[in-house]
């Protein structure tokens, strides 16, 4: 199994580089018809999300997430338009936040307008964790000032205070099922001109910090304890699969599995 790293902007690249290989993507597409990619349904759980938040009476929430161009942060800020102009209300433009400091400035910032969102959507974990310390920063209660939200869970999201309502992606099916195609593809020795996209589905994990005054699903196990992160889901498949790292040297090079540059859950 040969672990590759890429920006998605590099897709065209890499598309030429491994012409002859099967590629199975996890987590975002690349540009290239005969490539696979298992990816989950950003746009439905942004959505339903956001529906929460409406359901507690927010009609004021912002969108929060990183580089606006990541096909992951696109597709979620549609979910969080769709409920919007669903519930007919005005959503948010983008807001692009890319580190702590620059999310507390920005949060201030929004936060002194006339009409301040009364909630916040996260687009990734990594920008509920810059939207946390900026709450800390400016000594903003969450939920009673401040509802939240956010696309994926962490290892600690339920166990702070309070415990964060969050889009659970199933990390260790994206794994199981990216490899299962991948062997797939192996074991039929072609190459398609046209890739398979699978798409799985995610689950909201409502905690507190939404304004429920009781975590509805507290008592759940957080997906029997799977993986977190891209290099757990890795280590994870070598031990599932252990053929994958027995190849040898020239049946590697006919293989990849590739991820995104960023972490697995952003």
């Amino acid at each position: 199994m040969l672990h590759v790293e890429f920006h998605l902007e590099l897709g065209a690249y890499y598309a030429e580089m491994f012409s002859r290989l099967h590629i199975v993507t996890l987590d975002r597409p690349v540009p290239n018809l005969r490539i696979d990619a298992v990816v989950v349904n950003n746009r439905a759980g942004a959505k339903a999300a956001v529906k929460h938040l409406i359901g507690h009476g927010h009609r004021r929430i912002a969108f929060v997430g990183l580089r606006a161009a990541l096909f992951t942060m696109k597709t979620r800020y549609s979910g969080y338009r769709d409920a919007m102009q669903q519930a007919g209300l005005s959503p948010e433009d983008y807001i692009d936040c890319v580190s702590e400091e620059h999310t507390v400035d920005i949060v201030r910032a929004i936060l002194s307008r006339r009409h301040p969102p009364t909630a916040f959507f996260t687009g990734n974990n990594l920008t509920t964790r810059f939207l946390l310390h900026a709450f800390n920063v400016l000594r903003i209660a969450v939920p009673q000032q401040i509802a939240l939200s956010g696309f994926d869970d962490f290892d600690v999201a339920d166990v702070l205070r309070p415990a964060l309502t969050v889009v659970l992606q199933p990390v260790y099916k994206i794994g199981e099922v990216a490899a299962d195609l991948l062997f797939q593809r192996i074991a039929s020795g072609v190459v398609p001109k046209k890739g398979r996209r699978l798409t799985l589905p995610l689950e909201m994990v409502v905690r507190r910090s939404c304004g429920c005054d009781h975590d509805v699903t507290a008592s759940r196990k957080r997906s029997d304890s799977a993986p977190h992160t891209r290099a757990h889901t890795i280590e994870h498949l070598a031990r599932s699969f252990p053929n994958c790292v027995r190849l040898s040297p020239g049946e590697v090079s006919r293989v990849a599995l590739a991820t995104p540059f960023e972490r697995l859950l952003w």
